[in-house]
């Protein structure tokens, strides 16, 4: 059986590689407000103040991590920093846009009727 390695963890499918890489409560929210361009750490909070700004901050080092956002210091401690989506981020906009275009079809779908779509 193929496997696929990224960033040191194997994945029994490319789909399960993807996937993970958009797992978490949080990613998916960030890449979409990235899409508008460059965010610096307060905007990002205050579009999400609902999360904690620790968990924040794990996030944005997780996507960093994976290589989907690049952190952009600004002069000096405390300097301004700006996160912004990289080249491989953005060759995710398809696929991202098909799973947006997919929520707002079925956002008003209660979850019986989510289960019986083919």
């Amino acid at each position: 059986m193929q496997t696929w390695t990224y960033s040191g963890r194997t994945y029994a499918c490319p789909i399960a590689l993807t996937a993970s890489l958009l797992a978490g409560r949080w990613k998916t929210n960030l890449l979409w407000l990235f899409w508008t361009g460059t965010n610096r750490f307060n905007q990002l909070s205050r579009e999400l103040p609902e999360v904690n700004r620790g968990v924040l901050m794990r996030v944005l080092r997780e996507l960093a991590a994976d290589g989907l956002v690049v952190r952009k210091e600004h002069g000096p401690r405390p300097a301004p920093v700006e996160y912004s989506l990289t080249k491989r981020a953005l060759s995710l906009a398809p696929i991202l846009g098909q799973l947006a275009a997919w929520g707002r079809k079925h956002e008003s779908a209660t979850s019986g009727e989510l289960r019986a779509l083919p």
